[in-house]
């Protein structure tokens, strides 16, 4: 188990060294407004699209925003690029964090 800091990398630099490195998915967190952690695990073929248009949450699951099933999605964006680790028991699939609304 490792993990995977970006150490300045760019992102065609990171996204060879996670592809390399076997990764078939990510999981995106945020943390809502009761400190309830919020996961969506994305495969790694969408890698640019998470850090671009954000990780698709379902809004009516993040308590707080006056949200329900019939609203838009959450697409939370940020550092994502900066840590990842590895989910324990699973060495394809790697945690990111923190993630932002």
């Amino acid at each position: 188990m490792g993990v995977y800091a970006t150490k300045g990398e760019s992102r065609e630099e990171i996204r060879a060294r996670l592809k390399e490195a076997g990764v078939e998915y990510l999981w995106a967190q945020f943390v809502d407004m009761n400190g309830v952690a919020k996961v969506n695990q994305v495969p790694f073929a969408v890698f640019d699209d998470i850090i671009d248009e954000g990780a698709g949450f379902a809004g009516g699951a993040v308590w707080g925003l006056n949200q329900g099933p019939h609203s838009h999605d959450l697409m939370p964006r940020g550092p994502i690029l900066k840590h990842f680790a590895n989910c324990r028991g699973s060495p394809t699939r790697l945690w990111s964090t923190p993630i932002f609304l």
